[in-house]
């Protein structure tokens, strides 16, 4: 287990709902989602950047947008092909 996981005994099996949340069980993760937050942060700091650096203030108005459109980018990236496609299906 890595930093970023946590352990959770004996988790309530009414929690996943196949309707809601269809992975079977020895793939279920209680920790973060790593590449997420490979793709957030990256984001964040531009979105904060353009309301503190005099450079970027023109953007401020656009800097949410701008900022959602990087972690999409970001996480394209980041994220492995495979996810991707179990994401889309």
């Amino acid at each position: 287990m890595s930093g970023f996981e946590t352990e959770i005994k004996n988790p309530d099996p009414r929690l996943y709902n196949e309707d809601l949340a269809p992975i079977p069980p020895d793939k279920r993760s209680w920790g973060w989602h790593k590449r997420a937050l490979y793709a957030f942060f990256p984001a964040a700091v531009f979105s904060v950047a353009s309301v503190w650096m005099p450079v970027l203030q023109d953007l401020s108005g656009y800097a949410w947008i701008i900022g959602a459109a990087l972690g999409a980018i970001f996480y394209y990236l980041f994220a492995s092909r495979s996810e991707l496609v179990e994401m889309s299906t």
